[in-house]
C-alpha cells in the first residue's frame, strides 16, 4: 500500500476504535438504541451538508443507487442489528475476536472477485498472523467461550461477512463519483434500514423508564460530547476514510481495519478509562504489526534484494 493509504488505514481504525470509549460514556446517559440513532443522524446529516457545501451534483444512476443501498444493507444495517442481537449473549471479547474475521473474509472474497485482489502467501500469512494478535491483545480465553451451537455468534459472524460483501459490492457498483456522496448516500439508506428497529427498542425503553425528550435534557455535557464524537468523527470522518481508502487499496486492505480496532480501543480505555493494560497486549499488537507489514509487502521483496 502507499503511504497515503496507510494514512487513511489508520485513520479508518483510529475513527472505529475511539467509538468504543465515546459509547462507554454515552451509556451513562443514553440507551444503546438512542446512540445509535444520533450517531447515524448526525453523521448523515454532517455529510449531507458537506455535499451541498461542495456543490457535489447527485448523479442518476440506478447503479450508483444500488451501490448505495448494498452498502447501506451490508455495511450499516445489517452488521448493527446482528452485533447488537449478538453482544446480547456474547462477551465483548468474544465478539471482537469474530468481528475481526471481517479481514478473513475480505481476503478470502476479494480474491474470488478482482483480479487485482489475488490471493497470494504473504498476503494470506499476513492476515493470519493479524488476527493471531488480535487473539492475543483481546485475551486467549475468550476463545473458550466459543458454542459451536450458539446462533448468537454465528450472527456475530455473518455481521463479519456481511461487511465483507459492503466493501466489495461498493468496489463494484461505486467505483466513480465523490467519495462523500457515497457515505451520505449509504449512511442515509442504512439510518432508515435500520430505523424501525432503533424506533421499537427505543419506544420500548422509554415506556419503562422516562421519555425520549427527558432523556436527551438530562444527559450529561459528556455523554453529548461523546455522542456528537461518534457522528462526527466514527461516522461521518470513519466513512470519508472508508471511501477514499476502499478506491485507492482495495477491499482486502479496507477491511484490515478490524485488525487493529481492537488494540486501539484497548489503549484508548486503558488511557482514558485507567482500565489495566495486560502484557499480553503489547505480544499482540507486535504480530498484528508483523501481519500488517507481511500484507504490505515491502519488507520482503526488500529482504529478497538482499
Amino acid at each position: 500500500m502507499s503511504l497515503r493509504s496507510w494514512i487513511l488505514l489508520i485513520g479508518l481504525s483510529s475513527c472505529w476504535g475511539s467509538s468504543f470509549l465515546m459509547i462507554e460514556v454515552a451509556l451513562e446517559d443514553f440507551s444503546p438504541a438512542m446512540i445509535a440513532f444520533l450517531r447515524i443522524f448526525i453523521g448523515t446529516c454532517l455529510l449531507w451538508v458537506i455535499v451541498l457545501w461542495q456543490g457535489i451534483a447527485i448523479p442518476k444512476s440506478n447503479r450508483l443507487l444500488l451501490g448505495m443501498l448494498c452498502a447501506g444493507l451490508f455495511v450499516t444495517s445489517l452488521p448493527f442489528t446482528l452485533i447488537s442481537w449478538g453482544q446480547q449473549q456474547v462477551d465483548s471479547s468474544l465478539a471482537a475476536i469474530l468481528n475481526a474475521t471481517t479481514a478473513i473474509f475480505g481476503v478470502v472474497l476479494a480474491s474470488i472477485l478482482f483480479r487485482d485482489e489475488k490471493m497470494t502467501k504473504a498476503k494470506a500469512c499476513g492476515v493470519l498472523v493479524g488476527f493471531c494478535g488480535v487473539i492475543v491483545t483481546v485475551g486467549v480465553n475468550s476463545l473458550r467461550q466459543f458454542d459451536i451451537t450458539s446462533l448468537a455468534q454465528y450472527a456475530i459472524l455473518l455481521a463479519a461477512i456481511s461487511y465483507a460483501f459492503g466493501g466489495a459490492s461498493a468496489k463494484v457498483l461505486m467505483k466513480k463519483g465523490s467519495p462523500v456522496l457515497h457515505a451520505a448516500g449509504m449512511t442515509s439508506i442504512g439510518a432508515l434500514l435500520v430505523l424501525p428497529l432503533v424506533l421499537s427498542q427505543q419506544l420500548q425503553v422509554a415506556a419503562e423508564t422516562k421519555s425520549v425528550i427527558q432523556m436527551l435534557a438530562n444527559a450529561s455535557i459528556k455523554a453529548w460530547v461523546s455522542v456528537i464524537w461518534l457522528g462526527v468523527v466514527s461516522t461521518a470522518i470513519a466513512y470519508l476514510f472508508y471511501y477514499n481508502l476502499l478506491r485507492a487499496a482495495g477491499v482486502t486492505n479496507l477491511l484490515l481495519c478490524t485488525l487493529i480496532i481492537p488494540p486501539i480501543a484497548i489503549f484508548l480505555g486503558a488511557t482514558f478509562l485507567d482500565e489495566v493494560l495486560a502484557a499480553r497486549v503489547w505480544g499482540g499488537f507486535i504480530l498484528i504489526a508483523c501481519g500488517l507489514l507481511l500484507i504490505d509487502g515491502r519488507i520482503l521483496l526488500l529482504l529478497k534484494k538482499r
